[in-house]
């Protein structure tokens, strides 16, 4: 019996996961113009951010765009028609692009540096 409660206890951690990230990045596209919006996932304020979009067909995929922000209220952590999504001459879509979080800063002088968070 003991042994039965002592492997729960040890699988516990495993079957949680790994611990969500501090900041969420959600990318949005208003026609050809994107927007970012990060959602604070932390107990600590969000005091600025960095993020990075690559695009990655359509003959851009050397060129992206980005925006560094300083986030002094809760409205800073939205950002509208950051920059403009080119469409591939050839089939006249929008290319391909990704966006991630370069950096996030907390008031508590932590900066998280992630992974890629968004794809489209």
């Amino acid at each position: 019996m003991r042994i039965t409660m002592l492997l729960a206890l040890a699988t516990l951690p495993i079957l949680r996961g790994a611990d969500p990230d501090p900041a969420e990045l959600r990318v949005s596209l208003n026609g050809d113009r994107l927007s970012y919006e990060v959602v604070n996932r932390s107990p600590y304020r969000i005091v600025g951010f960095q993020v990075n979009t690559q695009f990655r067909s359509g003959g851009y995929e050397n060129l992206g765009c980005g925006i560094n922000a300083q986030v002094k209220s809760p409205t800073d952590l939205v950002v509208r028609g950051v920059c403009r999504v080119p469409h591939d001459e050839k089939t006249g879509k929008l290319i391909e692009y990704k966006s991630q979080f370069v950096t996030v800063k907390f008031a508590n002088g932590i900066t998280w540096n992630p992974g890629a968070i968004s794809d489209k």
